[in-house]
């Protein structure tokens, strides 16, 4: 029973620690997302022309698949 309840503790630690991560890297990701976005609008208006290709997605909020606890 105390195993159980260690292990479990452990896996909330582990969550908690990628939770966190995954606020810190999608507030990272968010400001290079508006950067994006506003160089994005500076280039059309400076240039009068709709930029070609598609439009930067918005970052993922959330821990990824690929985020691992080490």
């Amino acid at each position: 029973m105390a195993r159980r309840e260690k292990r479990l503790a452990s896996l909330l630690e582990a969550r908690a620690k990628l939770e966190a991560r995954a606020k810190e890297r999608y507030e990272r990701e968010k400001a290079e997302h508006e950067a994006k976005l506003a160089a994005r609008e500076a280039k059309t208006k400076a240039t009068g022309k709709k930029p070609g290709g598609k439009p930067p997605q918005p970052p993922a909020e959330g821990a990824l698949p690929t985020d691992q606890s080490i």
